[in-house]
């Protein structure tokens, strides 16, 4: 997403940056929040900006989410509270250590059984890729 920043991570790095660097990046947040049709910018759900778009289809390949499945930023849909809460319990139980989260709903659970299952597939690919490389 290089070619087409996050204006939310913009603002959020604008928060650490050095002073001439921060203006810049505050300057810029608005107009990528709303080519990429934000939420967290305020935006209403519309078209993306060709420029998202492509940086969409990307992101949906990388992942092997189907097309057209982002709508926005991607980063926004990652970022929802209920999908942190599963990608945590899903890593603490590849680290094979402890979740803490206490009692988490059978949805919750699911969740990181299907990022787990998106994981694998991705690696899978990912194996097969790199065996077609070699011939």
């Amino acid at each position: 997403m290089e070619s087409s920043p996050c204006g939310c991570e913009q603002a959020e790095d604008a928060q650490t940056a050095r002073p001439g660097e921060r203006e810049a990046l505050l300057e810029r947040a608005p107009a990528s929040q709303e080519r990429w049709r934000c939420p967290r910018g305020g935006c209403e759900p519309g078209p993306l900006s060709d420029e998202a778009e492509q940086a969409a289809r990307a992101v949906e390949v990388l992942t092997g989410c189907e097309r057209g499945a982002f709508k926005t930023c991607p980063r926004h849909e990652a970022s929802a509270p209920d999908v942190l809460r599963a990608l945590r319990i899903y890593r603490a139980t590849q680290g094979g250590g402890l979740s803490y989260d206490d009692d988490p709903p059978a949805v919750i659970v699911h969740a990181a059984e299907v990022i787990g299952g998106a994981d694998a597939a991705r690696m899978d690919r990912e194996q097969k890729e790199r065996e077609n490389e070699r011939g």
